[in-house]
């Protein structure tokens, strides 16, 4: 990103009892904000499934969004 720049992450997950996991997340971005000032979005849910003691079953999708060439 350098220096000329703002950043945000947030993530969130919800831990079932039996070892499935959900989670969201959101990364804001802007760089160049004194001068162009792009901007980059994204967007994530996942989900994490112990299927068995030494087995995990992970899947997760995502989108991007870029002003920026």
């Amino acid at each position: 990103m350098g220096s000329d720049a703002i950043d945000l992450f947030l993530r969130a997950e919800y831990r079932f009892r039996h070892g499935t996991i959900i989670g969201a997340e959101a990364d804001f971005e802007r760089s160049q904000i004194h001068t162009s000032d792009q901007k980059r979005a994204w967007y994530a849910v996942d989900i994490e499934y112990q299927a068995k003691d030494n087995i995990i079953l992970k899947a997760g999708a995502g989108n991007e969004e870029s002003d920026s060439d």
